[in-house]
């Protein structure tokens, strides 16, 4: 910590009490173990908060004053001094040391957090069960097979829209993570299931792969939801043969945000990072799909009852073309 404190008395209460009320001890224990020796008062409150006899001891406002200023070291670090540094440990703060520290810990987790799970450029927000236990799913099976593929569906109407449904009782389906909107518009990705484990989202290719979800309606009737909340809302013809005639076509920036997570989860679980077919509307048997090279993969193309996500699947292919380009140019 900076023998210069940045918040004044006044603004070092003030962060301090909303730290003691806000701050989960999960959300500070997943940092990388340099952020600790960069910012060593970030571990002094972990340890304090999970130890109940030392912080019997060290419940009063010092600690919290110490943690709210090296969180508002972090934060004049991240935007200089003439940015919003505010002491409080909320999610922009986190993840600003989770892209930063990148290289010692990346943001999925595969058995542990797999260092090849973040890609510098990306714009998405994250989000896993370890950071939020809201995001935890426990339908799963234990993955006999390795991962060849990255199945893409679309369930929800947002990721926590599609999590309420999956940890209901009524629901016999689960996937490892979503891509959509939060309520204030902005795009996060979640990831709801270990990727060592098997979700339930796509029948025999479970075993197989792992599966995520975009969680924004294509269906007309879902549009004013979508509306009420800000949301890109833009009613087109159904580009694919599958489906319903008029579709909300996905916006550029939840496909590119899609396109993102899907390199991502590709290079975590070392899976080709092309599509299987670039037909979006194409219907793949189960044996040619096996036999594949792996890669990326929509629900609708290896399965006639579904339709998820043919009208978008141009779109995503675009996308993913231009990440791919992307990460060419910076060398990654």
């Amino acid at each position: 910590m900076s023998d210069v404190f940045s918040l004044s008395p006044e603004q070092c209460a003030k962060a301090a009490a909303w730290n003691r009320d806000k701050v989960d001890p999960a959300s500070v224990k997943v940092l990388p173990d340099a952020v600790y020796e960069d910012y060593p008062a970030l571990r002094c409150f972990l340890e304090a908060r999970t130890n109940t006899g030392l912080f019997e001891m060290l419940k009063d406002a010092s600690l919290y004053a110490a943690f709210a200023q090296e969180v508002a070291d972090v934060q004049t670090d991240a935007v200089g001094a003439a940015g919003p540094v505010d002491g409080m440990y909320g999610k922009t703060t986190r993840h600003y040391l989770l892209a930063r520290y990148a290289e010692d810990s990346g943001w999925l987790v595969a058995g542990g957090r797999n260092p090849a799970s973040y890609l510098a450029g990306s714009p998405l927000e994250r989000v896993t069960f370890l950071e939020d236990p809201f995001f935890r799913l426990t339908k799963f099976s234990k993955r006999t097979k390795p991962v060849r593929f990255v199945v893409v569906h679309w369930g929800g109407r947002s990721p926590r829209n599609l999590q309420n449904y999956f940890a209901s009782d009524d629901a016999k389906a689960s996937s490892h993570g979503a891509v959509g909107y939060e309520n204030d518009g902005s795009v996060i990705a979640t990831q709801t299931i270990d990727l060592d484990n098997s979700s339930w989202h796509g029948g025999w290719i479970n075993q197989h792969s792992v599966g995520m979800d975009i969680a924004f309606s294509p269906q007309e009737s879902r549009a004013d939801y979508a509306r009420a909340r800000g949301w890109p809302v833009e009613i087109v013809d159904n580009p694919s043969t599958r489906g319903e005639k008029r579709i909300i076509d996905i916006p550029d920036e939840l496909a590119e945000a899609t396109a993102w997570l899907l390199h991502e989860w590709a290079d975590a679980m070392g899976v080709r990072p092309e599509w299987v077919n670039s037909d979006p509307s194409v219907l793949l048997s189960q044996d040619e799909v096996l036999a594949s090279e792996g890669g990326f993969i929509m629900h609708s193309q290896f399965s006639s009852r579904k339709w998820d996500c043919a009208p978008w699947g141009a779109k995503l292919m675009e996308w993913t073309a231009t990440v791919a380009g992307i990460r060419r140019l910076a060398g990654s």
